[in-house]
Formats: structure tokens, C-alpha cells, sequence
């Protein structure tokens, strides 16, 4: 019987280290990226005591005067624009008997009018003088009165507003 037990005994233990082969495997690729982690954790580590240093240095430079160095040479003159066209001027209600020019724009009739070329006429009388810009909508709806607000603080007298504009 001895040897049927060594024979049995020689079986567990193949098995054993067949089945338990992958594991060591992976347990030796895990212990060199564990190394390998260590070592980028030092130069971590390494860096951030240099990034201390250089924020150190930057708000010192950020701290001194700036020196203006002497001004450079004139640059050539560029080429010539092109002329532009007039922006847009609003000049109010419309009055009888003013000029305007192109560009201008009034208001006259609840609503807004652009000035298309000059002209003294009013606007919205079928000239061509005017374009129609906005006009004005129908009233909304009166909404709901909401209930009385909470109180507000209580107000300064002048000499209060007086005292915290000269602390300023």
C-alpha cells in the first residue's frame, strides 16, 4: 500500500502545481508593476516638491515692477481702407420738418423707422424714404397679484451713507 500513497501523494502535488502555476504567474507580473508603480511614485513625488519650487519662484517674478524695454522701430503704413458706409444713428421721435439722412433711425406711431435715403417726410406714409423696423405689439394680459413681500431692511439716514463712502 506505500506505494499506491506516493503515487496518490505525487498526483495531489502535480495537480497542485499545475492548477497553482497561473497564479504565480500573475502574482510575479503584479509584483513588477507594483516595483514599477513605486518607482513613478518617487519621480511623483520628485516633481511636485519641483512644482512647489517654480510656483516659489513665479510669485516672486509676479511680485517685481516690469521693466519696459526700448520701444521698437515705427512699422510701415498699411494699405489704404475701404470707405465705409454710415452706422446707424438714432435721433429720437420723428419732428415735422427736420432732414434726415440715410442711417438715422426714429421712432413715430409706437413704432422704430430706418432712413433709406434724406428726406423731411414722415414715416409710414408710403415713402420709400423709411423701412419699418419694429413695431409695436398688442398689451399682454395682466397677471395675478402676488401677496405682500417679506419687509426690508431698515434704510440709512444720510450722515450713515455719508460716513461709509469716506470709508471707502
Amino acid at each position: 500500500m506505500p506505494p499506491d500513497v506516493e503515487t496518490f501523494a505525487d498526483l495531489v502535488l502535480d495537480t497542485m502545481q499545475a492548477a497553482l502555476a497561473p497564479v504565480l504567474e500573475r502574482v510575479a507580473v503584479l509584483q513588477t508593476q507594483i516595483e514599477r508603480l513605486a518607482v513613478a511614485e518617487a519621480a511623483v513625488a520628485d516633481l511636485s516638491k519641483e512644482v512647489v519650487g517654480l510656483r516659489e519662484r513665479a510669485a516672486v517674478l509676479e511680485t517685481r515692477p516690469l521693466l519696459a524695454g526700448p520701444p521698437g522701430p515705427a512699422g510701415q503704413d498699411g494699405a489704404p481702407g475701404k470707405d465705409g458706409t454710415a452706422g446707424l444713428a438714432y435721433c429720437g421721435v420723428w419732428l415735422d420738418g427736420h432732414a434726415y439722412d440715410p442711417g438715422q433711425l426714429v421712432t413715430w406711431a409706437g413704432a422704430a423707422w430706418h432712413c433709406n435715403e434724406p428726406t423731411t417726410t414722415k414715416p409710414g406714409e408710403g415713402s420709400k424714404a423709411w423701412t419699418l423696423m419694429v413695431k409695436k405689439g398688442k398689451d399682454g394680459r395682466d397677471g395675478k397679484d402676488g401677496g405682500p413681500g417679506p419687509e426690508g431692511p431698515r434704510g440709512k439716514d444720510w450722515q450713515q451713507v455719508y460716513e461709509d463712502t469716506r470709508r471707502r
